[in-house]
């Protein structure tokens, strides 16, 4: 059996001061790019839900055009925090950060933003997040009987 002596560089190695400067001014552009990702989440979340309390208020108004003006400024604010969203995660990603529900939760972003999570250009037709009274108070039971 033979005996190895033990070395000081086994397993790391020792960057000169120039590595090591670039390597942190790497990590702070890339913590800077994820601060930057959560605040453009954080705006479009905000847009968001200001958009939907306007939604659910022209709905419940009855105001036809007010009502449609309100469903297409939603559907652009939720694919923008869709966008944002998709930005955000690809960044934690980058940063070595894989689990995302604990900001999620605390962002309180909601279910259908992560669902439709991605480029708007690729965001599907979203159901609006209100429904008018007439469907509420009549369910369909599929059998054509009323309830």
């Amino acid at each position: 059996m033979s005996f190895r002596a033990p070395t000081l560089n086994r397993g790391f190695r020792i960057d000169t001061p120039l590595e090591a400067a670039l390597r942190h001014e790497a990590a702070a552009e890339m913590a800077g790019a994820l601060g930057r990702a959560v605040h453009r989440l954080e705006n479009a979340l905000s847009r968001l839900a200001h958009t939907r309390a306007r939604l659910n208020n022209a709905v419940h108004t009855g105001n036809a055009a007010d009502r449609d003006a309100a469903a297409q400024r939603w559907q652009v604010h939720h694919a923008e925090a869709c966008e944002a969203l998709w930005a955000m995660v690809i960044q934690r990603e980058l940063c070595g950060l894989n689990r995302h529900e604990p900001v999620l939760r605390a962002l309180a972003v909601p279910q259908s933003v992560r669902v439709y999570m991605g480029p708007s250009t690729s965001a599907a037709a979203v159901p609006l997040p209100v429904t008018s009274d007439k469907a509420q108070a009549a369910p369909s039971t599929g059998r054509g009987d009323a309830p």
